[in-house]
């Protein structure tokens, strides 16, 4: 549930980021696109007409009805702790 755009295309709100996409890979019926947000890689599936090459600045949105919030205690991702 995460909308990849350009910024022409993105409205502006909450959770709505700044990033660039590191990767780009054709799945046939969808791109698969991983995108630099800040220190961050978010992995992105899109429709295959949606076509950003690598090194493309884009806006992402996380809407805020699909996110949860995980505690670092919490043990995930454990690269963020250190496990």
């Amino acid at each position: 549930h995460i909308a990849i755009a350009t910024g022409d295309a993105m409205p502006p709100g909450a959770n709505v980021f700044a990033g660039t996409v590191t990767a780009a890979t054709f799945g046939g019926d969808h791109r698969e696109y991983r995108v630099a947000v800040g220190t961050a890689q978010l992995v992105v599936k899109a429709g295959a007409a949606t076509a950003f090459a690598a090194g493309a600045p884009v806006y992402v949105h996380l809407p805020a009805a699909h996110c949860n919030a995980v505690a670092e205690s919490d043990g995930f991702p454990p690269e963020a702790t250190g496990d």
